[in-house]
């Protein structure tokens, strides 16, 4: 190795509540590196899987399936090591251990009140290595589903799990509170950044357009954040808003308008779950990419 090739590790780990497409946005992560490495001679990357295959995820989008919701009980990893050849800097190689995990095992950090602001749900024993991972973590990738938010869509898209209050602003915020407890208790150091991932926006975004909320501007942006996210926005202050970045991200499903003016959405002829436009002279997913490549180079700048 060159001693002019910087190389940093950072720990990150992606946070959202069940269904609200951690596995598919870590997919489309992967399947971003690839397209970078084919356009950019300077970029290279490669994965290590190991204990999420994420190699058959961004093949599995590519075919316009979406991954299997992944199982409890385990922190499920996949290392990414990306490399940028800077000419005669050197290089900056950076390796990240991508850590995901289900979301039934995240609404622990929610605490006891998930459903009923006086009904107490019984806790479950925390999961050390999850504690661990949090209190270790460099930065976090928060996956907040836009498509759940209540009482602004003339039809219901989705919805948070029965396990939890079908407020998504609430649960986040609760998630938030959990991981800064931990961090506290182990006496981290500093969140070096958050990424906060509006998912699921191209099942909603026609509606929020013509609000003026597209989420693909700053401006959208800010007056989504601001109206329908409002204690989330409060408590990531706590963190510093220069550590924070916006990066809306979907991969879009195959939909029709009906009669009565209410979406319906395509199921794959299999059975397995919704169908993903395609887009078969490429060989891709109809997906935010941009938007995917700033995440990217977002995970470069924590590694600065």
């Amino acid at each position: 190795m060159s001693d002019q090739t910087k190389q940093s590790e950072k720990n990150i780990t992606i946070i959202g509540t069940i269904g609200s497409a951690k596995t598919t946005m870590l997919g489309l992560m992967g399947l971003t590196c690839e397209i970078e490495s084919v356009n950019n001679k300077n970029f290279t990357y490669d994965i290590q899987e190991w204990t999420v295959g994420m190699r058959q995820i961004i093949s599995d989008l590519c075919q316009g399936k979406f991954p299997p919701a992944t199982p409890t009980g385990h922190l499920f990893q996949a290392i990414m090591k990306l490399t940028w050849n800077n000419g005669w800097k050197g290089k900056t190689v950076v390796t990240l251990p991508l850590v995901e995990t289900a979301g039934e095992d995240l609404e622990n950090l929610i605490g006891a009140y998930r459903s009923h602001q006086y009904t107490q749900t019984p806790t479950y024993a925390q999961a050390e290595k999850l504690n661990e991972q949090i209190a270790r973590s460099h930065a976090f990738i928060l996956v907040v589903p836009v498509s759940r938010v209540q009482g602004i869509y003339p039809q219901v898209v989705d919805a948070e799990p029965e396990s939890l209050i079908q407020n998504p602003d609430v649960n986040i915020v609760r998630m938030l509170d959990g991981i800064w407890k931990y961090r506290e208790a182990a006496r981290s150091k500093p969140i070096e950044g958050i990424a906060i991932i509006p998912s699921k926006y191209d099942m909603v975004d026609q509606w929020l357009i013509g609000r003026g909320m597209d989420l693909e501007t700053p401006d959208g942006q800010y007056r989504f954040l601001n109206t329908y996210l409002r204690q989330t926005m409060a408590k990531l202050k706590n963190y510093g808003m220069n550590k924070v970045k916006f990066f809306p991200i979907y991969v879009r499903v195959a939909k029709e308008v009906l009669p009565n003016g209410k979406i319906r959405f395509m199921s794959r002829k299999d059975g397995e779950g919704l169908q993903i436009l395609t887009d078969p002279q490429q060989n891709l997913p109809v997906y935010s990419r941009d938007t995917c490549h700033q995440l990217i180079n977002w995970t470069r700048e924590i590694a600065a």
